[in-house]
């Protein structure tokens, strides 16, 4: 009997550690965490606790990083793996290091939105907040006081919305037909902070067939949505 995706998707049980030895129940668990973050949130304490398995779930995926033990979260090297992979994975470190300007660079440098969860002090780091801008205009809301009313702040993220806003236009279809909840669920993912508000979390099969005009209006809607998350942003820019 053919089995269904669901039943697909249920990960193996793990060699037991008596009868197939260590070495082989190890492989399995890094094998098991790099094709599925996520399934780092389902080990047993004792391998959770593993440095090396911890490190191989967030290198693939950094989100997993929220179920990682406490110490991990504060340890540098396994952090900056992390936030290499996603940048918003800054939002699972330890406070210390959320102060710590390699960790919060290397956030930014992969998505700027990640300075959100950057300590106030590097929230004042003009630096760091143009390096978070060139990546995303929108992290321009997350600078300090003083860094958002700033000009040179101000022309970068301008210049890094108007990038991002042709883009949109540009991949808008390629976008619709993926659902970014699945993706996003299936193995702990966040969708791109950017779309987080303004794209609608349906399965591209659960979408019905519509006619042309239809089809035209809800185009034109999302467009709609799409920029409307920018006035905010735009309002910081005319002050």
């Amino acid at each position: 009997m053919p089995h269904s995706p669901a039943m697909r998707s249920v990960l193996p049980p793990l060699p037991n550690l008596v009868k197939e030895g260590p070495q082989v129940r190890r492989a399995a668990l890094l094998a098991r965490v790099r094709a599925r973050s996520s399934a780092l949130a389902g080990l047993d304490d004792l391998d959770r606790k593993k440095r090396e398995v911890a490190l191989a779930a967030v290198t693939a995926n950094g989100i997993a990083l929220q179920w990682a033990p406490d110490r991990f979260k504060n340890d540098k090297e396994v952090v900056l793996a992390a936030v290499a992979s996603a940048g918003q994975a800054l939002k699972y470190v330890g406070k210390a290091l959320q102060a710590d300007r390699d960790v919060v660079s290397a956030a930014v440098q992969q998505n700027g939105l990640a300075l959100h969860f950057a300590s106030p002090r590097l929230r004042r780091d003009k630096e760091l907040v143009l390096e978070a801008c060139q990546r995303d205009g929108a992290a321009l809301l997350f600078a300090d006081d003083q860094l958002r009313k700033d000009e040179d702040c101000k022309d970068i993220a301008m210049a890094a919305h108007s990038i991002s806003a042709s883009t949109s236009v540009r991949s808008s279809r390629s976008s619709r037909e993926r659902s970014r909840f699945v993706a996003s669920t299936r193995d702990g993912r966040w969708p791109s902070l950017l779309h987080w508000s303004y794209h609608p979390f349906l399965a591209a099969s659960n979408a019905r067939a519509v006619g042309d005009s239809e089809a035209a209006r809800r185009r034109s809607m999302r467009a709609g949505q799409t920029f409307s998350g920018w006035q905010g942003l735009s309002r910081e820019l005319a002050q």
